[in-house]
């Protein structure tokens, strides 16, 4: 039943990621975004199994969107909407504080012209309100058993062993690796550089010209088009404040980022006519050629029954 549900959240993503392309970039740059999210091997890791990490696309899309939302009309109830979300998303991983920081900021900085500072305090209210309902099964749960689950995130924060960091907490070193690794995970199906020994395939390196290449054209064009101050946000502060998170990152971390490489990529395609049909045909060609399903599964616990 879970595992259904989880499934079911990451087939309604797929229509978000839609929908977030044709709001910020173009129809045509929704459906390759949503197109690309649909074969990735690594979402469809993740979307097929209960764990409570794997839901959070969704609910970041689900909250980004509603507070986009909510300030372009003027809605109260899609701000509260949207801090309803982000409780849930909180319950899913507590590296969902980053998404309070970029909404915090967003609604800081957006229409800063046409939102007085009584209008913006407001929305920040309801903002909260909507995170305490969304929350608050979490936070019975606590207050009823002495609040377990937070002490434990407390001591895991903060004395959660030694680690400096994945790539030893150089600022810059943890900015690049973030970047590339978000989009070398989700649009192809090589392995992380931690694995690459296990793999001899001499066309990895090939391919990982061609994913930096592409990340850096995409973010260039994002860039220059000026499109959106809450992707902007999305992807700046989401990858900037694990500068500050000094223990290894893993590739669910960023689960609350993955639409993004996606939608970046889908609008470099779209404008690119040819060039961008024939990068559309090969990401997809290799995704296809990394998913789980086109494998028997190992059956570890028959072979160590046998054993």
């Amino acid at each position: 039943g879970p595992a259904g549900m989880v499934a079911l959240f990451g087939t309604a993503t797929i229509y978000l990621v839609y929908l977030l392309g044709k709001e910020f970039f173009s129809e045509k740059a929704g459906l390759i975004a949503s197109g690309l999210y649909a074969v990735s091997p690594l979402v469809i890791a993740y979307s097929r199994s209960s764990w409570n990490p794997n839901p959070m696309p969704f609910f970041s899309i689900m909250t980004l969107l509603c507070l986009y939302k909510g300030l372009v009309k003027k809605s109260r109830w899609l701000i509260f909407a949207s801090g309803v979300f982000l409780g849930i998303a909180m319950q899913l991983h507590y590296l969902a504080v980053f998404l309070v920081v970029i909404m915090i900021t967003y609604i800081a900085l957006a229409n800063a012209k046409l939102l007085n500072l009584k209008l913006k305090i407001k929305n920040y209210f309801l903002l909260l309100s909507g995170f305490l309902l969304g929350f608050s099964p979490f936070l019975a749960f606590e207050i009823r058993h002495g609040f377990p689950n937070t002490q434990t995130i407390l001591k895991f924060v903060f004395n959660g062993g030694k680690d400096t960091g994945f790539v030893g907490g150089d600022v810059f070193n943890v900015l690049e690796d973030l970047f590339f690794r978000l989009f070398w995970r989700l649009l192809t199906h090589y392995p992380s550089f931690g694995e690459m020994n296990l793999w001899q395939d001499p066309t990895i390196s090939k391919w990982v010209y061609g994913i930096v290449i592409l990340a850096v054209l995409s973010l260039a064009l994002f860039l220059w088009q000026r499109k959106n101050l809450l992707l902007f946000l999305w992807l700046f502060l989401g990858i900037g404040l694990f500068v500050f998170y000094k223990k290894p990152v893993y590739d669910y971390y960023l689960s609350f980022l993955f639409p993004l490489p996606f939608l970046l990529v889908a609008n470099f395609i779209s404008k690119t006519k040819i060039l961008g049909l024939a990068i559309l045909i090969l990401l997809v060609y290799n995704s296809l050629e990394g998913v789980y399903f086109r494998y028997p599964p190992n059956r570890q616990m028959e072979q160590t029954k046998t054993i």
